[in-house]
């Protein structure tokens, strides 16, 4: 089963794929904890893996809000480039 490639959520846009089952949960986190909204689903529709294996092949998509879509982009590269820090 496929899904649409239509986002999630109308207005939105897909900020990061992830390929790891702790991955997606734990980007979606970072962005919830500042303040952006943002909706994680399989790439391609259902994808077992995760649930069998805690990881998947196929992918995770990661979308916010278009309007805060270079906010978030800034903030998932500041994460994974190591220049992240949280505000105290």
């Amino acid at each position: 089963m496929f899904v649409s490639k239509q986002p999630p959520v109308p207005e939105s846009v897909c900020v990061a794929t992830v390929y790891d089952g702790v991955q997606g949960p734990m980007l979606r986190g970072l962005l919830e904890s500042a303040g952006i909204p943002s909706v994680i689903r399989p790439k391609y529709g259902m994808d077992p893996l995760p649930i069998l294996a805690g990881s998947t092949i196929l992918g995770q998509e990661i979308y916010v809000d278009a309007d805060r879509a270079q906010e978030a982009l800034d903030l998932l590269h500041a994460f994974t480039s190591g220049t992240y820090q949280e505000e105290a």
